[in-house]
């Protein structure tokens, strides 16, 4: 993402899914921390190549699986995770928005 070569990216993620598999959903051999990194930056990646079913996954799983005490990284991924659900129609609550410092959007 930093290097703005996002074509570059998914020939890093099927190996990734392709060994990993279901054990990236399942939290028993990798670190959740890990799992939801991985999964916020695949979501992030799935919204820029507009496959927003996808995205929207990947992304509430990174925010549900996110340690309560990590605010500024659960933030991180509703300001992606915001825009991919309104553009589906559906809308957040304002405490949400409100909690997590996003009441501008």
């Amino acid at each position: 993402f930093k290097l703005n070569l996002l074509k570059l990216a998914q020939p890093l993620i099927r190996p990734v899914e392709a060994s990993a598999g279901k054990a990236l959903e399942s939290n028993s051999v990798f670190p959740v921390g890990d799992v939801v990194s991985y999964r916020f930056f695949v979501g992030r990646l799935r919204m820029f190549e507009d496959r927003y079913e996808e995205a929207e996954a990947h992304l509430a799983y990174a925010f549900a699986h996110c340690r309560t005490t990590s605010r500024s990284n659960k933030r991180a991924i509703l300001e992606f995770l915001l825009p991919v659900r309104l553009r589906s129609g559906r809308f957040p609550h304002p405490k949400l928005l409100e909690k997590h410092g996003l009441a501008s959007m």
